[in-house]
């Protein structure tokens, strides 16, 4: 079986036939699919503008795919409902498998470790909330396409740092740990750490995974 994991499409309203069709090449191009954390965006749209947005065109793909999905601190359990069951078979905070040898845990990583965004407010109804949030991923943008290594160390330096941390404190040496959260993709076979890396800013990764081999053979981490 393969598996194909990816995170981060902060998807909003703005809907781009381009990340659609990326998006829609890793789904189909799998056996299972699993979503580790924010998928849709609670900073920026509402869950119910989410579902009926263009983007509910790979609801059915996915739900095709026996899609697990993990809540993210960008699309948070308490910002959605019942409705998640339109694109995905199981909504979760964490996710495990055990296959060939080897567990893998599935964590969008944000319970473990902190970004500066995880302490913004979520939507409201308010223009200047909306120009701020406007204002700051532009700000993200910038910095991601002037130098993506210093996007990295903002972001995501810290994050990965604590996540190790909670990794060597809290899993045994046969489990892998695959996260997302700091956009930033990580392939560390040495010491089993795993990043999804982001679908986002121009930049599409996923993580796959071949139930039919074993560690490190059944994983790569692929960039479309």
């Amino acid at each position: 079986m393969i598996i194909n994991v990816f995170s981060d499409t902060h998807l909003i309203t703005l809907f781009n036939k381009k990340k659609h069709d990326k998006i829609l090449h890793i789904i189909e191009t799998c056996d299972k699919v699993i979503i580790n954390g924010d998928f849709w965006d609670a900073f920026r749209i509402s869950f119910d503008k989410f579902l009926k947005s263009k983007w509910k065109r790979l609801f059915k793909p996915l739900k095709e795919k026996d899609c697990v999905y993990i809540f993210g601190n960008h699309d948070p359990e308490s910002f959605s409902d019942e409705r998640v069951a339109e694109f995905c078979n199981v909504a979760t905070h964490s996710y495990e498998m055990e296959f060939n040898g080897h567990k893998y845990v599935f964590q969008h990583g944000h319970n473990i470790s902190l970004c500066p965004d995880i302490s913004l407010p979520f939507i409201d109804k308010t223009k200047v909330q909306h120009f701020i949030y406007h204002i700051f991923y532009l700000s993200q943008f910038i910095l991601y396409k002037l130098t993506k290594t210093f996007y990295y160390l903002i972001l995501g330096f810290k994050p990965e740092k604590q996540m190790r941390k909670w990794q060597k404190n809290n899993l045994d040496e046969k489990t892998v740990l695959i996260t997302s959260h700091t956009h930033y993709g990580r392939l560390d076979i040495k010491n089993k750490f795993v990043n999804t890396g982001m679908n986002y800013l121009g930049t599409f990764q996923y993580i796959q995974l071949d139930t039919s081999k074993v560690f490190p053979d059944n994983i790569s981490l692929k960039a479309i």
